[in-house]
């Protein structure tokens, strides 16, 4: 079966598949590991590092100990380094949703198999550890590091599940949103 996907996916599902890449060992440990948007768990992380920091800054001012200042500093650090990577998400998102051409899911007896304009990945389905279903959408993990996903916006779920049907792979769907 093969599935046109001639949509682009929502900001959120680029932002929850840039969540899961870095994370797929773990994910491959546990299909039913929640998953979330990458934007959301570093804003988090800002947020934090900026009220420890902004802390440990009023405790140095309150009592003049060393030792308050340099964790204010570090945490100030973290927080630049985490601004930094914050923006990049936001540009490959971006660039991610002005992506032109046209995109392919293959499901068939053999392998799941991603195709465009520059690339065509196959994963077969002894490679495969399972498809983790996110919120925003359907992501294929592979078995070893090779880095390699393939995913699709859960707006395809519908003929996703249908392919798997019909090659009886329908079992390696995981739900783990909540």
């Amino acid at each position: 079966m093969k599935i046109e996907v001639n949509t682009r996916g929502s900001r959120e599902y680029y932002d929850e598949f840039l969540y899961i890449v870095p994370r797929y060992k773990k994910y491959q440990k546990n299909l039913k590991k929640k998953t979330y948007r990458l934007t959301y768990y570093l804003t988090v992380y800002e947020v934090l590092a900026f009220i420890v920091g902004a802390l440990n800054a009023y405790f140095y001012y309150l009592n003049g100990n060393v030792i308050h200042l340099v964790m204010a500093c570090m945490l100030g650090l973290m927080l630049i380094i985490y601004l930094r990577y914050h923006l990049a998400v936001g540009k490959q998102i971006k660039t991610y949703l002005n992506e032109k051409g046209n995109k392919e899911i293959e499901i068939n007896e053999e392998y799941v198999g991603f195709r465009d304009d520059s690339k065509d990945i196959r994963l077969k389905w002894d490679e495969l550890s399972g498809i983790v279903m996110g919120k925003y959408g359907l992501c294929f993990l592979p078995k070893d590091q090779t880095g390699i996903l393939i995913s699709v916006s859960r707006e395809y779920e519908d003929e996703v599940r249908k392919g798997l049907h019909e090659v009886g792979r329908e079992y390696l769907m995981t739900e783990n949103r909540k």
